[in-house]
């Protein structure tokens, strides 16, 4: 079967996204073992070809349904959520999650960026039409069915790989130990800067947490300013944790790599899942996490992590002060987090997909390519 990809342009400060696809497509082609032709259609290849209109001069296709046409596509995959129309052809769709209709007053997923009306479009078109939809948890497909009622027979969780760092060069090590002169013990949140990553929150209760704490910690807060970065830094100043709070802006994963083998720990307030890569990737790297206890979380990240409530600064700030404190129950946190890394890596993904796409052969071969699917 030729499965088309659809890839969105690799730019590393989209952030979880630009880090999923890249794992995705490190292991498809190996993993396949030639069982799959893969091709890869971004947006960019789709403009190039057809020009980047939604729908083609004569309004009859999209640009996405004639490149599927011209290359033979015969089955089109969404690794992550993405803003287009229906393919022309069977497809596979990815949800993360379904934030803009659980938490629809955040902005990001209703008047900036992708819409709430661009969303609901999106969605509401196309996962009662997928063959199959893949989510990361039995709480995202619950949400899924509640919300747009597909089959749920048609929805398959495959947990969210872990992913993998680079080995840090020279350079990247020597430039994260002279970001830490000032923060040998830190606390780490790797976020772009959109209100629902909830550096607000997290910010109260440093400023509780450095307060009670005789120890010098530290916060360092990497990533791209989506437009709310201004404020948090306003209120940094406000809280007096100016000197305390480290600002890197976006990092290379080998940087980050750097920071997470350093931290204390991460704190992962987002208000968002039920999937997120972050506590992943530490797990992965030893670091033990506090995170948010939002739907679904805990059956993503299971005993290996410290969780508490991301509108209580109070909570989030004993859930830290706990994990410090206690080097017995840190070490357990490294050890479950590494199992639950073991257990979610990128080829189990992959190979979760693959089996996914070889129960759909069956029922691609009762017709002809040539005839219409839509």
């Amino acid at each position: 079967m030729k499965v088309g990809l659809i890839m969105q342009p690799s730019d590393p400060e989209v952030g979880g996204a630009h880090t999923f696809l890249a794992e995705v497509a490190r292991c498809i082609e190996a993993t396949a073992e030639g069982r799959h032709n893969f091709v890869i259609l971004s947006s960019d290849h789709v403009d190039q070809m057809f020009g980047s209109h939604p729908q083609a001069k004569d309004g009859s296709k999209t640009s996405l349904q004639l490149a599927v046409a011209a290359l033979g596509v015969d089955l089109v995959w969404f690794p992550t959520p993405a803003n287009f129309r229906e393919p022309g052809v069977p497809f596979v769709f990815t949800v993360w999650d379904l934030q803009h209709r659980l938490q629809p007053f955040f902005p990001e997923v209703s008047v900036t960026g992708w819409t709430w009306d661009q969303r609901e479009a999106t969605y509401g078109t196309l996962l009662p039409r997928a063959a199959r939809i893949v989510t990361g948890t039995k709480t995202g497909k619950d949400e899924i069915v509640r919300f747009y009622a597909p089959n749920p027979d048609n929805v398959s969780v495959i947990p969210f790989p872990t992913p993998t760092f680079p080995i840090p060069e020279l350079a990247d090590v020597t430039f994260c130990e002279s970001l830490l002169d000032s923060a040998p013990s830190f606390l780490l949140y790797p976020a772009q800067f959109w209100p629902h990553k909830n550096h607000a929150n997290l910010l109260h209760a440093f400023e509780r947490l450095t307060s009670h704490n005789s120890k010098n910690l530290s916060l360092v807060l990497p990533g791209s300013d989506k437009g709310n970065l201004g404020y948090i830094k306003g209120l940094v100043s406000e809280l007096g944790l100016d000197e305390k709070v480290v600002f890197p802006g976006f990092v290379s994963r080998s940087v980050l790599r750097c920071l997470y083998e350093r931290a204390e720990a991460l704190v992962f307030p987002s208000f968002f899942g039920p999937d997120n890569l972050p506590p992943l990737e530490a797990f992965s790297l030893e670091c033990p996490v506090v995170a948010a206890d939002v739907a679904g979380a805990y059956e993503q990240l299971g005993a290996a992590a410290e969780f508490f409530d991301p509108s209580d600064p109070e909570d989030l700030a004993a859930s830290v002060a706990k994990v410090m404190s206690d080097p017995k129950l840190r070490v357990q946190m490294i050890e479950r987090g590494l199992a639950v890394a073991k257990a979610s890596t990128a080829e189990t993904y992959a190979r979760s997909m693959l089996g996914l796409i070889d129960d759909l052969v069956p029922f691609w071969r009762t017709w002809e390519r040539t005839y219409r699917h839509s």
